[in-house]
């Protein structure tokens, strides 16, 4: 649970229940009976864990830096956010399922990896069938050649695998043991955000790449690719590497890949990009500078922090406003009381320089947008809006029910309290038929008390009117 709005926190790793694999639950019944008659048992068989060749479209968060982007990303790593936070450990490296419970260590190895690879480096990427992906191949090393299909799966089902050289694969594969370090769970405040499209709203898996991308001056297109490890336990990088260093071709599944390009220039850096906003046109007056000759009034102003920016009005006409951010040091206007409907009641003239001041019009105007931009402040103030309608119905609604009967509350004798009492009943009577019917549509309510006891019921009012 987040303590404060943006906060955000890390966990290691999060590995699920029960490892993927094929589970069989057994239950049968011992019962001692004079009838020697065994009670026959039950079995349950079910299959846990994401698949291993395929990756759901729905499995991905985000993956940056952008698919089909180009920028400065030389010290950015390129990483990948799940919706589900313990995707990355939902299977073993090593394979084979084991209840964690029963486990002596927790899994904390993933059982994916983002590998980077720049255009001169890039391994050969295809679509093969199940049934050439398992089958052993001369001279290129996958670890799962030579075993059978998993619950679910066929042979003609078909899955994107890419082939790397030996040296490639130990330049561009991490070892076994930096695997933990690049994956965690990553825990964000979702505050006003969507989240129907969430599996878990604020916990988020994290596949972190362990290579940068090339830091030169000309543009390096660079291919992502977010492989399956299962089977490679003792095979990667620092292992095993006997078993593949004199194949031609090592084979990888790839679950997810996208393309980006990164190029190292200052023209197109965050900072360089954020300082070309700065036009100058909001420029403040700095004390000191020299100010063109004009009108007192109009240098006074300038000197407050305002400028002049075009304006164009509601009815069309293009002219030109004072204006002024929060932050210049100026007295505010005390004379601008009460609420206003819109900004146009914030807009101020200027006599001495006959321009129209915007600045609470503009604020009124931003502070409007920051409202209508936050869905829960939004939401609230349309509770709010439609709590005091209601409140202010219900009072008007007391008050002329409140006037009905202090109309006809007056402290007479039997006589009156019998007639009080008559017309008290024909009123609630009233009430609750002839004027429901009035107002859905289904009656007269011209008739108050009935058309039988209509004219003995005027009698009666009109002698206790008298009394």
């Amino acid at each position: 649970m987040m303590k404060e709005y943006g906060e955000m926190q890390f966990m290691a790793s999060s590995p699920p229940a029960a490892d993927a694999g094929e589970y069989r639950v057994k239950v049968h019944q011992n019962v001692t009976s004079p009838v020697a008659e065994e009670i026959p048992g039950a079995e349950f068989r079910f299959f846990a864990g994401e698949k291993r060749f395929e990756l759901e479209p729905g499995e991905i968060y985000e993956a940056y830096p952008p698919a089909g982007m180009v920028s400065d990303y030389g010290v950015t790593l390129p990483h990948i956010i799940f919706n589900k936070k313990a995707y990355p450990w939902d299977r073993r490296i090593g394979g084979g399922p084991a209840l964690r419970e029963n486990t002596p260590v927790k899994n904390q190895t993933p059982w994916i990896a983002l590998l980077l690879f720049d255009e001169d480096e890039e391994p050969k990427l295809s679509e093969v069938t199940l049934q050439k992906l398992l089958n052993k191949e001369e001279k290129c090393f996958f670890p799962l050649a030579g075993t059978g299909l998993q619950p679910g799966e066929d042979w003609e089902n078909t899955c994107s695998v890419i082939r790397m050289s030996p040296e490639l694969f130990k330049k561009a594969v991490p070892m076994e043991a930096e695997l933990p370090w690049l994956a965690h769970v990553r825990i964000t405040d979702l505050h006003e955000r969507p989240d129907n499209i969430i599996a878990h709203p604020g916990y988020f898996g994290v596949i972190v790449c362990s290579r940068f991308p090339q830091a030169v001056n000309r543009t390096v297109r660079c291919t992502a690719h977010l492989v399956s490890l299962e089977g490679f336990s003792g095979y990667l990088p620092g292992g095993r590497e006997e078993a593949w260093k004199n194949e031609d071709w090592i084979q990888m599944v790839s679950l997810y890949h996208w393309e980006f390009s990164s190029r190292k220039s200052s023209e197109e850096s965050f900072r360089t990009l954020t300082e070309k906003l700065d036009s100058g046109r909001l420029s403040l007056y700095q004390s000191g500078e020299p100010l063109p000759g004009g009108p007192a009034h109009a240098v006074e102003r300038l000197q407050k922090g305002y400028t002049v920016l075009n304006h164009i009005v509601r009815t069309g006409e293009q002219t030109a406003s004072w204006y002024r951010g929060p932050l210049t040091p100026e007295k505010p206007d005390s004379s601008l009381q009460g609420q206003n409907a819109g900004a146009d009641g914030r807009i101020l003239y200027d006599r001495e320089t006959k321009l129209f001041d915007m600045k609470y019009a503009a604020a009124w105007q931003l502070g409007r947008l920051m409202m209508l931009n936050s869905k829960a402040a939004a939401g609230e103030l349309c509770r709010w809006r439609k709590l005091v309608f209601c409140e202010r119905r219900r009072a008007g609604e007391v008050q002329i029910l409140k006037k009905h009967f202090e109309a006809f509350s007056v402290s007479a004798g039997k006589e009156d309290r019998e007639h009080q009492g008559s017309i008290r009943t024909g009123f609630m009577e009233y009430l609750a038929g002839d004027l429901g019917k009035w107002l859905v549509g289904g009656g007269d309510a011209a008739s108050v008390f009935g058309p039988v006891k209509e004219e003995e019921n005027h009698e009666i009012l009109d002698g206790y009117r008298q009394k």
